[in-house]
């Protein structure tokens, strides 16, 4: 039997042979601000913060591998390397490499999101498992959830099948089943070894099954849950199991309210808070880098405005002037245009669409006057964080300013939706 091993619901540790996706198996990462200037949000398990953005670094190819690491045109970024194409086993979805077999976001085909609560298993969003149950892939693409510790055909993980005659018991094969333990008949007869203190079909003997609104306790079935424990669904035949609600992360303070795990959400005293990573802390709902972030400046609630807008090293300093040649000032940060093929300078990244937006928002000849920041561009389609490109240079398309009224302007140069990642690209960048 060729079984694929996914995640218990109390772990995403889990890496997919040759997955893009790594350890993206959980549905729904919270999208992180794009914007320069935001605040960002709490990183995923597979994102990495490159300046005020969370990015998934294996697979963006401006942020490739690592923070700032641009692919070349007409490569695509894949397991944290940029190439010429996909790797055996992922897809390509715009210049991304992805395996839509478990990347939550992209899930059997680009763009496709699983809820929350919902794992990627084998192309198809799916209910997260019970605790102390994984979650297999069979033969034919069949999703089950298993229990590694008894299951003969997946004894310790997916796949692992015991040699005939032996028993599946605390996870390993053996001539006889472990403490606590009786061998039972499963499904088709197949012989395992039941924990019987636990099992809700084998509760204190083989064949005895507890009923639905029931859980096996202590050998009994019963409707009475221990301290700080719930009795939830768990899916084998309408039998509940007993979960405790202050730790359980599929049932966080009452049955179904599952922790977002891909956000950094853990189950604490029965509500889902967030864990942030080192050098992060959390304030609020978000994990922010005090030493850095404008709006929690050296300790949550703490933000910089007036004369000191920026924060550097968790304190409030002034804001270094904008280059009046070739900068634009907007909420706090110098956004300039180039034709550098996706590149910024040290401590600047792209800026996004939205943002070039706003900036022309608020006025329309934002630009008028200025000039290249280093050298005209080579394609007059602006390239941004976004994947497509939507703001052109017209008068000056290719050619040294000073820049006219209303440029850049959104289909400029006839760029509606345009990929085009040339060497000399035009390109948007802002400060960090």
């Amino acid at each position: 039997m060729t079984t694929r091993r996914l995640p218990m619901n109390t772990t995403y540790s889990w890496i997919a042979k040759g997955s893009v996706a790594a350890a993206a198996l959980v549905a729904v990462i919270v999208g992180c601000s794009s914007t320069p200037g935001q605040a960002a949000q709490t990183c995923g398990a597979v994102e990495t913060l490159c300046g005020k953005e969370c990015i998934d670094t294996l697979a963006d190819p401006s942020n490739c591998g690592a923070c700032g690491a641009v692919c070349k045109p007409g490569e695509v970024c894949g397991a944290s390397a940029c190439s010429l194409t996909c790797g055996a086993g992922s897809t390509q979805c715009g210049a991304s490499c992805f395996d839509t077999n478990v990347d939550g976001k992209n899930c059997g085909a680009c763009g496709t999101s699983c809820s929350v609560g919902q794992i990627c298993a084998a192309a198809k969003c799916v209910a997260q498992c019970p605790a102390q149950q994984t979650l297999c892939v069979g033969d034919g693409g069949a999703i089950s959830c298993i229990n590694p510790n008894t299951d003969a055909k997946n004894c310790g993980g997916c796949g692992a099948v015991c040699d005939p005659g032996k028993v599946c018991g605390a996870g390993k094969c053996g001539d006889t089943c472990g403490v606590n333990e009786l061998l039972c008949k499963g499904t088709n007869n197949t012989l395992y070894c039941s924990s019987v203190q636990t099992d809700n079909n084998n509760c204190g003997t083989c064949g005895k099954a507890c009923t639905a609104g029931q859980a096996c306790v202590g050998g009994n079935c019963t409707g009475n849950c221990g301290l700080n424990e719930k009795l939830c669904p768990s899916g084998d035949g309408g039998a509940g199991y007993c979960a405790k609600t202050d730790t359980d992360q599929a049932n966080c303070g009452a049955c179904g309210t599952g922790c977002n795990s891909s956000n950094g959400e853990i189950c604490v005293a029965g509500k889902c808070i967030l864990q942030c990573a080192a050098g992060l802390t959390q304030c609020g709902k978000e994990c922010v880098d005090i030493k850095s972030n404008r709006d929690n400046c050296g300790g949550c609630n703490s933000p910089c405005s007036g004369l000191t807008p920026v924060c550097a090293a968790g304190k409030c300093v002034a804001q270094a002037p904008c280059d009046p040649n070739t900068e634009v000032v907007f909420s706090g940060h110098c956004y300039y245009i180039d034709g550098s093929g996706g590149k910024c300078d040290v401590n600047y990244a792209l800026g996004s669409n939205a943002t070039m937006a706003a900036i022309l928002g608020n006025n329309t000849n934002a630009y008028a006057g200025k000039n290249y920041k280093h050298q005209p561009s080579s394609n007059c389609c602006m390239w941004t964080s976004d994947a497509s490109e939507v703001y052109g240079m017209n008068a000056h398309c290719n050619s040294n300013g000073p820049f006219s009224n209303g440029e850049p302007v959104v289909n400029g140069a006839g760029c509606n939706g345009a990929k085009n990642f040339a060497i000399g690209q035009l390109t948007f960048c802002g400060s960090n």
